[in-house]
């Protein structure tokens, strides 16, 4: 859709495509197209200027006249692009410095858009920093997914250059998750960690470097937020772990695990009820060694249905 011709002074960026848009993320997608040609552009041919042809070739331009209404201009709080890369890109300087203001800009216009593109939470500029609020109520059927989009909206915020102040309001009230596990009552974060508040997540890291407006550490621990949320929807995912399982049964040795706490209790009842087994709880592995000086076989058999006449599920590997 660009390419650059011989103008006057040097080459300048033109459209042999149409770039004009029906929706703002179109004129976004098709800004970030243009800026992504003039960093290739630049990369190949590092001695030759390159005019950006300013609003003739911008899609943002052609739909918003006199900015009004534009992303750019609204996050800026100013008209014609001040105080973006834009701004500061000049056909004129160093190789290193015109390509630095164009990957600027790809990734200012990258982050309008993953903003933009979000169908729950939006974001107001005031004094640097950035506040994040809802769109519409909660009540997707998957809070974890809703938590997710707000972290990728402040990965999105940590990831525009201009970005120096604060995330605001981006507390318990604009996640999906606290909006449906009050006091953390069954939230897959603390069913993972073990700890109420996000304790001992990259949550936390991000919001020490909030404090102090530190944008490379808050978009590092944002980046790292998305991924340990996703890491919770491929466990959801995942059949659930039974109760109980018999690992193995060596000579007289029944080797057991067992994660939770109710299904230990269980096991050791039993096995002491019996005056010939020997109980070892293992809490860290989650296991349980039984020797049983008769017949293990027997009892493993034994144990296996009696959990499951209380209602354990039960597995039984190379026993």
């Amino acid at each position: 859709m660009f390419e650059a011709v011989l103008g006057e002074q040097c080459r300048v960026v033109e459209c042999y495509g149409d770039v004009s848009s029906s929706t703002t993320i179109e004129a976004l997608e098709k800004s970030i197209e243009k800026w992504e040609f003039i960093k290739r552009w630049t990369e190949m041919h590092p001695a030759a200027p390159l005019d950006d042809g300013t609003a003739d070739s911008c899609a943002l331009c052609r739909r918003f006249k006199m900015c009004k209404d534009c992303p750019v201009a609204i996050r800026i709080g100013a008209t014609r692009c001040k105080r973006t890369p834009y701004y500061a890109y000049s056909r004129w300087d160093e190789y290193e410095k015109r390509l630095k203001d164009a990957s600027d800009e790809v990734a200012f216009l990258k982050a309008l858009l993953r903003i933009e593109e979000s169908d729950l939470f939006e974001v107001e500029y005031e004094d640097g920093d950035a506040r994040l609020g809802l769109k519409r109520d909660f009540g997707n059927a998957d809070p974890l997914a809703e938590s997710i989009e707000k972290w990728e909206v402040i990965v999105a915020i940590c990831s525009d250059p201009t970005f120096k102040g604060k995330v605001l309001n981006a507390d318990a009230g604009t996640c999906g998750l606290c909006n449906e596990h009050a006091y953390c009552d069954d939230c897959p974060v603390r069913d993972s960690t073990g700890r109420l508040g996000c304790a001992g997540t990259p949550w936390s890291d991000f919001w020490r470097a909030n404090d102090v407006m530190n944008r490379e550490e808050m978009l590092k621990a944002a980046i790292a937020e998305v991924k340990f949320l996703k890491g919770l929807c491929l466990e959801a995912k995942r059949p659930p772990m039974p109760d109980l399982v018999i690992t193995s049964i060596v000579d007289q040795t029944i080797y057991l695990t067992a994660p939770s706490e109710k299904m230990q209790d269980f096991i050791c009842e039993d096995c002491e009820a019996h005056a010939l087994t020997y109980v070892k709880r293992q809490r860290e592995q989650q296991r349980i060694v039984v020797k049983y000086f008769v017949n293990a076989a027997k009892f493993a058999e034994w144990l296996v249905n009696g959990a499951r006449q209380q209602g354990f599920t039960v597995e039984v590997r190379d026993a």
